[in-house]
């Protein structure tokens, strides 16, 4: 077997392939967290020179959400994680504030002390966080949270009562957003008085 041993001169030699970036550089980062108990995801990227920030949930339906106490007892060990010995919130001074709606509603006569509220009891529901940001485009946005305050006020109370208040705001179109908010519309209440 002969070995062939070819020389190669610069004119045999092909030019050198260059390397060129036909694109703008890309990244993605993306990261998954809770907040009052609803799990979402956050996912930042960047491609063909925009950058694009969106915040969504990750669960089909919106979780139990948390009792006033567990979100006080969770921020005040987010706090004291980051900057031990920083203070805390009160659970109570939230109960007090909340207080002068009980007593407002009150029947004439009714002795419903603010220790007798089952402060465990009162849920926060983030129904909905959805952020939609890139480059050039307009911001889209829901959040929907919701507040089941039944038990601030007394059962059987016929004049006044609450059962629940629901915030929501929104700039955004997409369906699947506006569903899972779960709202009513003006017009689909009107429609209901014709």
């Amino acid at each position: 077997m002969s070995e062939q041993i070819v020389e190669l001169t610069k004119d045999s030699v092909a030019a050198e392939p260059s390397i060129t970036a036909n694109g703008a550089l890309s990244m993605q980062a993306g990261i998954g967290f809770t907040l009052v108990g609803t799990n979402l995801y956050a996912l930042f990227q960047r491609k063909d020179g925009a950058n694009t920030f969106l915040v969504m949930p990750t669960d089909h339906e919106p979780s139990g959400g948390m009792t006033i106490a567990e979100m006080v007892d969770e921020i005040n060990n987010l706090l004291n994680g980051a900057a031990p010995g920083s203070g805390t919130l009160n659970s109570e001074d939230i109960q007090t504030a909340a207080s002068d709606v009980a007593d407002a509603s009150k029947k004439e006569g009714s002795n419903v002390q603010l220790s007798e509220i089952d402060w465990k009891s009162i849920k926060v529901c983030l129904k909905q966080a959805f952020l939609y940001l890139t480059k050039g485009q307009s911001a889209e946005y829901a959040l929907s949270i919701n507040f089941d305050t039944s038990v601030l006020f007394p059962a059987g109370q016929s004049f006044f009562n609450v059962s629940g208040l629901t915030i929501g705001i929104w700039n955004t179109e997409r369906k699947k957003v506006l569903e899972r908010m779960d709202l009513l519309s003006v017009d689909e209440c009107l429609k209901e008085l014709e």
